[in-house]
């Protein structure tokens, strides 16, 4: 059993082959309500300039894409399959040069200081290799005032023992409502607002000069 949920795991972590292809329809779906939901916490201005860190199967990319119908967006990912997949999802867009999405680590962003009003990072917070460096990094890349938006679907002070054992199984980062926070403070973002809806979580941080 625990095999088998370390291979889910995994390949949700880094999509590869033709099953990490149909992992990412599948997140596609399943996360649909999570990032709608997690969206509702930051107010999209129409000429917005988006990052989107781990952006997978590329639905949250499509989804910002009409809430900003002025601005511009991109999405990176260290998945070569998520890359190919959000590539194809939100084909129109790039073809127009409204969306660039690229392969590449959060750990090392490929932009400009000052580049981003938003930067979100959905249901890939738990994978990043350094978490409280790789804030950093996006702190970077924001513009004075922009914002970091963190959606989770589980948290480590929501039935904590299940999680512990995901974490023992494979290495995850799972906060708790009140670790995040931390973090983002530690990495230097202010005003931050948490809000939770079950085991939900997100977090809303901002970069001031």
């Amino acid at each position: 059993m625990k095999n088998n949920v370390k291979r889910t795991i995994i390949n949700a972590k880094k999509p590869t082959g033709f099953w990490g292809s149909r992992v990412l329809l599948s997140m596609n779906i399943h996360h649909d309500t999570l990032t709608d939901w997690g969206l509702g916490h930051v107010n999209i201005e129409p000429n917005y300039y988006i990052l989107d860190v781990g952006c997978g199967g590329g639905n949250a990319l499509s989804k910002m894409s009409k809430m900003a119908p002025e601005g511009k967006l991109c999405g990176i990912d260290y998945s070569e399959v998520s890359v190919k997949e959000s590539k194809k999802k939100n084909k129109d867009d790039i073809k127009s040069g409204k969306i660039e999405i690229t392969q590449g680590s959060v750990s090392s962003l490929p932009y400009d200081e000052n580049s981003f009003d938003l930067v979100t990072g959905i249901e890939t917070y738990y994978f990043w290799p350094n978490p409280i460096e790789d804030l950093r990094e996006v702190k970077r890349t924001l513009k004075p005032n922009g914002l970091i938006l963190l959606i989770f679907e589980a948290r480590s002070d929501e039935n904590p023992e299940i999680w512990k054992d995901y974490r023992d199984i494979v290495d995850m980062h799972i906060p708790s409502e009140t670790g995040i926070k931390e973090e983002l403070e530690k990495a230097g973002f202010s005003d931050i607002i948490t809000d939770t809806n079950g085991d939900w979580l997100c977090a809303v941080g901002k970069k001031i000069v």
